[in-house]
């Protein structure tokens, strides 16, 4: 976001103009004052962006980078506008039509605020990009976080897996142990019930044989 030219014209005539580079925009700008009928107009030149704020008759140009937003540029030429009026002798020496009757006086101007827009224009990109980075560095945390708790929730879920299948394992061995169990306590109760009917027979044996019964 830069401005590469920047002048102050009356109609067609440049009054005051700054450039940056070597390359040349007044010859392609004075073309553009002569179609200039509106207060502000934008339009695309040699790759890069031109833009006129006209008041009163006298036109404050930028040429800007693309990247450049119209509101900025604007911004830029509306304080152009307020720096070369603020001297009302100067707005009416250039009314007179006398050709680059300011390059000196008000070039001086015209280029620190170049130079301090352009300022401005780096620190915010610098900022911008330092936000993107900070911004960056914070997204790949986040994205560090998150393949950690991935790898958590599959560590949890195989975990879960396995506990399942300890817990069916489980189940089933216990579920073979309880029919063992009943089927031992089965046994044993019929022995058990053996046991008694032999032992109630033999006394019932015994009493028969001594009343007599088997004489």
């Amino acid at each position: 976001m830069s401005i590469l030219y920047s002048a102050v014209c009356c109609g067609s005539r440049v009054l005051c103009e700054q450039a940056i580079g070597s390359i040349d925009y007044g010859k392609a700008v004075r073309t553009q004052l002569e179609n200039s009928v509106q207060e502000f107009i934008t339009c695309p030149l040699e790759g890069r962006t031109y833009s006129c704020y006209t008041f009163n008759g006298i036109s404050y140009v930028a040429v800007t980078s693309m990247s450049t937003s119209q509101q900025q540029t604007l911004n830029f030429l509306k304080s152009i506008y307020a720096a070369f009026t603020s001297d009302q002798s100067r707005v009416l020496e250039a009314q007179s039509g006398s050709e680059h009757c300011h390059q000196v006086d008000f070039g001086r101007t015209l280029s620190a605020m170049m130079a301090d827009f352009n300022s401005q224009s780096a620190t915010r990109l610098m900022d911008l990009r330092n936000q993107v980075n900070d911004v960056t560095l914070i997204m790949q945390q986040n994205l560090t976080d998150l393949n950690e708790r991935e790898d958590k929730l599959d560590d949890l879920f195989g975990k879960t897996d396995q506990f399942r299948d300890q817990a069916e394992m489980f189940q089933s061995t216990a579920k073979r142990v309880k029919d063992k169990t009943f089927y031992e306590n089965c046994r044993m109760r019929m022995l058990l019930f053996g046991c008694v009917f032999v032992i109630v027979l033999i006394i019932v044996l015994i009493i028969l044989w001594q009343a007599g019964v088997f004489g």
